[in-house]
């Protein structure tokens, strides 16, 4: 789940920036409440005690690249359909994008 996007141009808020470094290699746990697509992408909605600047806390499963599609296309999703909860574990990191 992408909690933040850097792109570079943006910066994180003070409340961001001391999430982080409270939580920062934590343990977090997400449950899966919904699915959703669209014709780029498809995605899962989760709820748990993360970070996250988008407007539904979701983590992208795929993307349609023939039909143009990005991980960001996931934030466009409008119809999402109530799913059989699921626990998913993970640990708060950083990543970076490699340089070319």
């Amino acid at each position: 789940m992408t909690s933040v996007f850097n792109d570079g141009k943006t910066e994180l808020t003070k409340f961001e920036e001391k999430w982080f470094k409270r939580n920062m290699g934590k343990q977090v746990i997400l449950v899966v409440t919904h699915y959703g697509e669209n014709e780029k992408a498809a995605a899962v909605r989760v709820m748990g005690n993360v970070l996250c600047r988008n407007k539904h806390r979701h983590i992208t499963l795929g993307t349609n690249i023939k039909n143009g599609g990005k991980p960001f296309n996931s934030n466009q999703i409008l119809k999402w359909t109530l799913t059989e909860p699921i626990i998913l574990v993970g640990k708060i990191k950083t990543w970076y994008k490699k340089k070319k």
